[in-house]
């Protein structure tokens, strides 16, 4: 009958207006949330931009504490406010492509740790250092490899003493610091970062050298 018709042809309408308003709201939250994270995205990146050049000296108080400020924790031993250490690990944590590193050693689980992290985010990280160091008590190199980062050492009777990396082929990490909780804490080191471009070049084209040679 014509009223039946009627009825389904609201039906089918009113069907069709509700799936164009779902399909609308989702693309809505979809884009908002997609802003939001290209908002949070920027603010990441502005956080740890490096303008040219700066130096971070070493002893530290303490490590960083992995609850930053927020910790809760009544009696916590580990820093709360940002340190040299922290800020590195947010220049290294800002790659979003690439990471080179060329250490003498890296025993550090807070650093380890941190570039198994950057890893598992999609960067292709690679790792060159000691042979010696490799095989050392308390390195952590073999487990970084576990995780599947690609790692070559020197095989050699003398010392790759580099200890430098590189973000994005952008910015050089580089200085006299071990990546070793006892270099953060205790010794008196330093950690030059900078975006300076023939400086960048020369440390990536030594890191090329060495990861075709070994």
């Amino acid at each position: 009958s014509t009223m039946g018709k009627d009825k389904k042809d609201k039906k089918d309408k009113d069907h069709k207006e509700k799936k164009d308003k779902d399909k609308k709201d989702k693309k809505g939250k979809k884009d908002k949330d997609h802003k939001k994270e290209k908002v949070e995205k920027a603010e990441k990146t502005e956080k740890v931009s490096v303008s040219s050049s700066e130096v971070i000296f070493f002893p530290d108080q303490g490590m960083p504490c992995k609850f930053g400020s927020s910790c809760t924790r009544k009696q916590c031993d580990f820093a709360h406010e940002p340190t040299g250490l922290s800020r590195m690990l947010d220049i290294l944590a800002s790659a979003k492509k690439t990471l080179d590193i060329c250490v003498f050693t890296i025993t550090a689980d807070e650093i380890a740790n941190k570039i198994i992290e950057i890893h598992n985010s999609g960067v292709k990280v690679r790792i060159i250092t000691d042979d010696e160091q490799r095989a050392s008590r308390g390195s952590d190199i073999q487990r970084i490899a576990d995780e599947g980062v690609e790692v070559k050492d020197d095989a050699s009777k003398f010392h790759m003493h580099h200890k430098f990396a590189i973000v994005d082929k952008k910015i050089l990490v580089n200085g006299s610091f071990n990546w070793t909780r006892q270099a953060v804490l205790s010794n008196r080191e330093n950690v030059v970062i900078t975006t300076d471009k023939g400086l960048v070049r020369a440390f990536e084209k030594e890191f090329e050298v060495m990861w075709d040679l070994y």
